[in-house]
């Protein structure tokens, strides 16, 4: 494989050097009649042969390129040994995030020349150019723009509908990204709390007074923030403008639009002075109480019934300028359903103090000690048995005061209650790698409250859970033993607990354990990054009174000698230097390996976010003491980079003990942002003994579904790629944004039928996660639909193409597919829900023909021998999503 490492200089034009001819192939093609509007390219080379059998460099580059957006430098690292060309594949952005400014006056239909060049080590000897090759671009859709037009609702509920002002070029939309703004003395910055949408309409409540500054960042016709480097099939979206535009100064200028929101007396905010505004200005109703709740759908999931109740999450608006005053939440309820105290860990009080009033008005009140309510109020609705199934209105208001505002108050806003049984699966999964991880955010324990007499374990395993973790292992030490405080290890830290009935039959034991963040026994490798809170130096500077004891002088002196080449790299590149070998390190995976051994995990879940990009990895290499020590001698920046990154891992895998290692930091398809892929050439011997993952948080908030299915397989034939097969992303309920638990469904049969062999969830009390048990029982949904045929997933590879989709009366808006040993577990969405989807697999069956199991409704269908199956299927209405299993082998299951 190959991976980029790095820029170079832009050429003025063609270079010729060498004897060498290595080839170069460019995909998708283009051409003057059917240009790309495609961000990014996939590179397959040919590199020419090297009778020294080195590693080599290459630099894909663009020449007579006028437009510096369309400029691409790369240097990319692939073995050119051997008697015969060697092929390798990196995907790159031809075109950076293209910033036109609002009507741009260049020519955005044009050609680009790429060629490649091979060389014996970065800026190293040139061996061979290849002919330059024309990519044809269509950036067009970066001129897009959109009106903003803004429906005020009851409870200042506004939606905000972006319409394209040319129809052709909004049909390629993907994703519409909204967001409140924050005015600076120049510019208009987008709030951290970004929103991606499925569509063009976004619905936001503002509940407090003040005034608020709304807009559209962008909306993309791909795959945004995902920018690639080593992957194939990847091919990142461009950027339209954002909206409103106005005419400032003559000339096209982003304003958002002003949302003014008075206060209870009826006094209006004034609106900041800088940036100059002079955009729109939308007057809402002023906000009874000061303060209301802001609910991004107005429909929460509560369970009724044993073993519990699950915590819910109810945001205040945004920003929290009423915080001064003693803040209580009343909440009106219909029989049947009665307010809990939440967990002491959840999002909210520490502590709850709940009260009824005579007229059955339930109170969580603001105490002396915290006189305001959290920004995210955690909240627990018990149902009894009897309601499930129905749907049941709650009345929720905010206020200050001695009492609730008037039952006529329009303080009060309604939400729908719809009341749903803890839900069973009659056995956990034993392939596939399902966990509530990242605690003690999404901690099991903080989202429920258990009857009495209730097992956790219990829940956590009807949820379709199969891995139990204890979270920051890194800060415990295994070795006070059983009986240290349940509060501190967690009941079942140590394996002597984790026996008896209690201990469901089936679950896995895991840890999340941070490596290389500062533990029980050493401040981490993770100090060798800069401090945090914006201090700028390093989070351990160099100090020989830190070293461990009993080193010898020469020791001491070579700790200290790789500890301030560390630094000094940092200071230069801003990356923590994965060259270091010392005791920083040495002790993280020390650490984990006392732990493993005593605590024997089945897993090990390690949130890796602060290595660097393996571009930036070979690229900065030179610049690193502690690499250059380790160089060989002939040994190149490529070769240097992939064994310092083979040799890191293994130690950490075997740090890592039986256990399997998954760890968040390498995305198969190429990049996770600033700490991307850099061990990726080194992942493939290992097996499956380390899983790295990634999240699906912003493709779940923004992608339409035939997007997110095209996500998850083009990732999974990354993996595979590499000679890897499991892959257990991250997910969330709701943390990118509102997804609703229906779509959440509809993404979780998808994932699987993609080949995702398990999810992590990933819960916060972000306002993003409103209906989280709805989302939560999404997850749980899916897996007991695929737990009896688990093995598919497990074991199967993507079989997409396999599934015809482009007929007329097809009906099919999205696809997913796996097959192992003939059998095939195909997820597919329909364009038209209502009419039935005419599914052709071209494969053929054994003489005793094919059967369709339909997974949703239950029935099975046997078809005869043939080299397609062709049936027809509907999507389950209440699912929206339709999942059948095909027996190509006649060897049938029940």
């Amino acid at each position: 494989s190959a991976t980029a490492a790095g820029a170079a200089a832009m050429p003025r034009g063609s270079l010729t050097c060498g004897r060498s001819s290595p080839s170069l192939l460019i995909s998708p093609s283009s051409s003057p009649e059917n240009p790309l509007r495609e961000r990014s390219l996939q590179f397959s080379l040919s590199a020419g042969v090297d009778d020294n059998g080195r590693t080599h460099a290459y630099l894909i580059q663009t020449i007579n390129a006028s437009d510096p957006n369309t400029q691409l430098s790369v240097w990319i690292c692939a073995n050119a040994g051997g008697t015969s060309p060697n092929t390798t594949e990196i995907v790159a952005p031809l075109i950076d995030t293209v910033d036109n400014g609002p009507f741009p006056s260049l020519d955005l239909v044009g050609a680009v020349n790429v060629q490649v060049a091979a060389y014996t080590a970065r800026d190293g000897v040139c061996l061979g150019v290849s002919p330059p090759q024309t990519v044809h671009y269509d950036l067009r859709y970066t001129t897009l723009t959109h009106s903003l037009d803004v429906t005020p609702q009851d409870h200042n509920w506004v939606r905000f509908t972006a319409s394209p002002v040319d129809a052709i070029l909004g049909a390629q939309t993907q994703s519409w990204t909204f967001s409140l703004f924050n005015p600076t003395e120049t510019t208009w910055t987008p709030d951290t709390l970004y929103k991606q949408n499925h569509s063009g309409e976004y619905n936001y409540q503002f509940g407090a007074p003040g005034v608020y500054f709304f807009g559209l960042v962008y909306s993309s016709n791909g795959f945004d923030l995902h920018a690639t480097r080593a992957a194939p099939s990847v091919y990142d979206g461009l950027f339209a403008q954002p909206a409103p535009l106005v005419l400032r100064d003559g000339k096209p200028s982003f304003q958002p639009i002003a949302v003014v929101v008075p206060f209870a007396n009826g006094s209006v905010p004034s609106i900041p002075s800088v940036p100059k505004f002079v955009g729109r200005v939308v007057q809402l109703s002023a906000v009874p109480e000061d303060v209301t709740l802001c609910m991004p759908h107005r429909q929460l999931t509560i369970l009724a019934g044993p073993p519990g109740a699950g915590v819910v999450f109810l945001p205040l608006c945004r920003p929290t300028t009423h915080a001064s005053a003693t803040q209580h939440l009343g909440i009106k309820l219909p029989a049947g359903v009665t307010v809990l105290p939440a967990p002491t860990g959840s999002v909210g009080l520490v502590v709850q103090n709940i009260s009824r009033l005579s007229d059955g008005t339930w109170v969580i009140a603001g105490e002396a000690s915290t006189p305001t309510l959290s920004s995210v109020i955690a909240v627990v609705f018990k149902a009894e048995a009897s309601l499930v199934g129905t749907t049941v209105d709650a009345q929720l208001a905010t206020y200050t005061g001695a009492g609730p505002p008037s039952s006529t108050s329009l303080a009060w806003q309604t939400v729908e209650l719809i009341v749903v049984a803890w839900p069973t699966i009659p056995r956990i999964p034993q392939h596939l790698i399902t966990a509530i991880t990242d605690a003690p955010v999404s901690k099991l324990a903080n989202l429920v409250v258990l009857d009495k007499g209730a097992s956790l374990l219990d829940v956590y395993s009807r949820l379709g859970m199969s891995v139990f973790p204890t979270g920051g292992a890194n800060q415990i030490d295994p070795r006070t033993g059983p009986g240290a405080p349940a509060t501190k290890h967690g009941r079942f830290y140590f394996p002597v607990n984790r026996t008896g009935p209690e201990w469901p039959v089936g679950l896995k034991y895991g840890i999340e354990y941070g490596t290389f963040s500062s533990g029980f026994n050493g401040p981490g490798f993770y100090c060798l990054t800069h401090a945090p809170k914006g201090g700028g130096g390093v989070g351990c500077p160099v100090n020989a009174s830190a070293l461990p004891s009993g080193l010898s002088p020469q020791q001491r002196a070579s700790e200290l000698t790789q500890w301030t080449n560390a630094v000094a790299f940092l200071n230069t590149t801003g990356y923590i230097d994965m060259a270091y070998s010392g005791f920083l390190l040495n002790e993280s995976f020390v650490n984990l390996e006392l732990v493993t051994s005593i605590v024997r995990p089945d897993a090990v879940f390690s949130d890796a976010e602060k290595f660097p990009p393996y571009d930036v990895f070979v690229s900065t290499i030179g610049h690193s003491a502690n690499a250059n020590d380790r160089r060989r001698p002939g040994e190149t920046d490529c070769t240097l980079a992939a064994r310092i990154a083979a040799e890191f891992l293994q130690e950490w895998v075997a740090a890592t003990g039986d256990a399997v290692l998954y760890f968040y930091g390498d995305t198969p398809e190429g990049g996770h942002g600033a700490h991307g892929p850099w061990l990726a050439g080194a992942l493939a011997q290992y097996g499956e003994q380390i899983v790295p993952q990634f999240g699906l948080y912003n493709a779940q908030a923004s992608y339409p579904i035939d997007v997110f299915a095209k996500w998850i397989r083009m990732n999974k034939v990354a993996h595979e790629t590499r000679g890897l097969h499991g892959m257990v992303p991250w997910v969330t309920t709701g943390f990118d944004g509102p997804t609703t638990a229906p779509q959440t469904l509809v993404q979780a049969v998808h994932l699987f039928a993609g080949g995702c062999t398990g999810f992590n969830i990933f819960c916060t009390a972000a306002d993003g996660d409103w209906d989280s048990w709805g989302n939560m029982l999404a997850f749980t949904r899916a897996v007991q639909l695929v737990e009896p045929y688990e093995e598919l997933v497990a074991f199967g590879s993507v079989a997409f193409s396999a599934v015809l989709t482009n007929g007329s009366n097809s009906n099919i808006f999205a696809v997913s597919a796996v097959e192992f040993h003939g059998q095939y577990l195909v997820a597919l969405s329909a364009k038209d829900s209502a009419a039935p989807m005419h599914v052709v697999v071209n494969v053929s069956s054994s003489a005793a023909g094919f059967r369709v199991h339909d997974l949703l409704s239950g029935t099975t269908t046997s078809l005869p021998a043939a080299n397609m199956a062709i049936f027809d299927v509907y999507e389950l209405r209440a699912e929206g999503v339709a999942l059948v299993v095909l027996d190509t082998t006649g060897c049938y299951r029940n």
